[in-house]
């Protein structure tokens, strides 16, 4: 094997660049793993090694994002082309393992546990990562010690420095061509999930999704640039964000998704274009036939807990425009102007301000950052959304009129204090009872040992907190008296999340 590997080393010393421009690629499917929808109108080529940090970095932090906004919706599929760095031998040991572990059924998992190792790649740990999948350890180490892989990443090899690749990782993206080839472009590097989103995105990877599909109609306040703008400079809290319920308030439907969609006796022939709520029920929204660019949510509600579908507005649904009622709620930049919005679901502008705020991006700018505010400030903005039951002086509606993060929600949106006494723990579905007495204790009543950060963290959305907090009376209002079990709760609005 090693005459081989020394004209490959020749073959790096002759150096070569992805090419610029459109070009296209002939690549054996058959021969890979592929990650997606065998449908999926865009192919990504993924040319990397597992022992490059930048590699580790994409694999880590752009990965998992391109996945749910372009792989699980069935938009683009993955394949990974082994390009070790021969000049290590141990490289070409680590791109088998994958292929071993696929033997036995896990070649994504063995894949995706690498990058979380980069770093501890030897022998002994693979082997280890290889009975933490469940594997036959003894079986993945004959298949590793004898080779078996060996001319596959060879050929793999040959192939990238055959294009003319020398960078890792190197991507290829593009569309499937009559010919059976692939029409598409190189990104070089691991660059920002913007630049990948714009090359997938004009290869035909953010179609309508179904029959009617419209595309979200651009507009809401001025200044607001989308959370994608915030990933760049913030990564690990855009990638913690990415995964709460406040990213996902408002997703495109997934594949499992779809599915389920499709075995609702109600709402089975429709296609859905968003999905409202994940965790504990979903609501699915079509687009509108009379009014371009605004939605509407389909008749039927799917309870994640029982995992059963309930029948709402089985007579008036069409008359119901989303954007109208809920929308202020589950996207962020809402004009209540018109409707219209800058992004579907909470994003970072929507408790962070603006990012016209920011100036040049140089300082934080006016930018919202939680821990200088004192709790009033902080509750303020969550109350913008939590405290349901208010309506805006200007508009009568529901939720506030052009609420930004640090404005001066009261001064328009009037909520009834009354309404909680006299008997706080007997007025309510304990989710919201909680939420308005810790808001009215901040902002009217000047509390400020107790906050919603005292619980929960904003990005990941976890409890850590919550489980260290202190027990005082305030806890009374989830838990029990007498054995301070949690409450039953059940959703107090038909379209919430809770």
């Amino acid at each position: 094997m090693a005459p081989v590997l020394l004209v490959l080393v020749a073959l790096i010393a002759a150096g070569g660049q992805a090419p610029e421009g459109e070009v296209s690629l002939q690549i054996d499917l058959s021969r890979y793993q592929v990650r997606g929808s065998a449908a999926a109108p865009v192919l990504i080529v993924e040319f990397s090694d597992f022992k490059c940090h930048a590699c580790e970095k994409f694999n880590l932090t752009i990965m998992p994002n391109l996945t749910r906004e372009f792989i699980e919706p069935g938009r683009a599929k993955v394949v990974f082309v082994d390009f070790p760095l021969v000049e290590e031998a141990s490289s070409t040991n680590v791109a088998e393992s994958p292929h071993c572990a696929g033997r036995q059924g896990k070649y994504w998992q063995m894949h995706d546990l690498l990058w979380e190792k980069v770093g501890a790649l030897g022998d002994q740990q693979l082997a280890r990562y290889a009975a933490e999948l469940g594997l036959d350890a003894a079986a993945f180490t004959r298949c590793l010690d004898g080779d078996a892989f060996r001319p596959r990443i060879v050929a793999d090899l040959k192939f990238a420095y055959g294009l003319g690749l020398s960078s890792r990782p190197t991507f290829f993206v593009g569309r499937s061509q009559p010919d059976g080839k692939y029409l598409g472009r190189y990104i070089v590097g691991s660059q920002s999930y913007i630049a990948f989103k714009s090359v997938i995105s004009r290869m035909g990877g953010v179609a309508p999704v179904g029959p009617g599909s419209q595309p979200v109609r651009p507009g809401g306040l001025p200044g607001f640039a989308g959370s994608e703008r915030c990933m760049e400079c913030h990564p690990t809290q855009y990638a913690e964000w990415k995964e709460s319920l406040h990213a996902r308030t408002v997703h495109e439907p997934t594949a499992p998704e779809r599915d389920l969609l499709a075995r609702s006796l109600i709402c089975g022939d429709h296609e859905a274009r968003f999905v409202l709520g994940e965790r504990h029920a979903r609501r699915f929204l079509v687009p509108s036939e009379t009014e371009p660019g605004r939605h509407l949510l389909l008749p039927c509600r799917y309870d994640v807990g029982p995992a059963e579908w309930i029948n709402l507005h089985q007579t008036d649904w069409k008359s119901l425009v989303w954007e109208r009622s809920c929308a202020a709620c589950h996207t962020t930049g809402f004009s209540s102007d018109d409707f219209t919005s800058r992004e579907m679901g909470v994003g970072c502008e929507s408790c962070h301000g603006p990012a016209g705020r920011h100036g040049a991006y140089e300082t934080r700018g006016e930018m919202i950052a939680f821990p200088p505010l004192r709790a009033s400030e902080e509750a303020a903005i969550c109350a913008s959304c939590h405290l349901q039951g208010g309506r805006s002086g200007r508009t009568g509606l529901s939720f506030p009129y052009n609420y930004q993060a640090g404005g001066d929600l009261f001064s328009d949106y009037h909520f009834d204090w009354t309404q909680l006494d006299p008997n706080v723990e007997a007025a309510g579905n304990p989710i919201d009872i909680h939420q308005k007495v810790l808001i009215r204790s901040a902002v009217t009543q000047g509390r400020q040992d107790l906050r919603c950060s005292s619980c929960h963290e904003f990005h990941r959305m976890g409890h850590a907190r919550h489980e260290k907090t202190a027990r005082q009376e305030f806890c009374h209002l989830c838990h029990e008296r007498s054995d301070f079990k949690v409450k039953g709760y059940s959703q107090s609005c038909d379209v919430c999340e809770f």
